[in-house]
């Protein structure tokens, strides 16, 4: 509980503060994609929106998974 708050907490806040500045850039490689606005949101959930979750959402302590299962593609 004191590592959520003095440790895991900070480095939560960081990570928003670092995925919202890397979301700028990638936007731009999103819009070149195939489907640009599905390339979207998927970054803008990566690196904005579930380090944000675990960040601001749950209890201290407590330590669930936000971001689902991550599906690899075979080409």
């Amino acid at each position: 509980m004191v590592t959520d708050i003095i440790l895991v907490r900070p480095l939560g806040f960081a990570s928003v503060v670092l995925g919202s500045v890397l979301y700028i850039p990638t936007a731009f490689f999103s819009v070149l994609s195939d489907n640009p606005k599905e390339a979207l949101k998927e970054s803008g959930h990566r690196l904005v929106v579930y380090p944000f979750k675990f960040t601001f959402y749950r209890r201290v302590g407590d330590f669930p998974g936000y971001m689902e299962d991550v599906q690899y593609m075979n080409e």
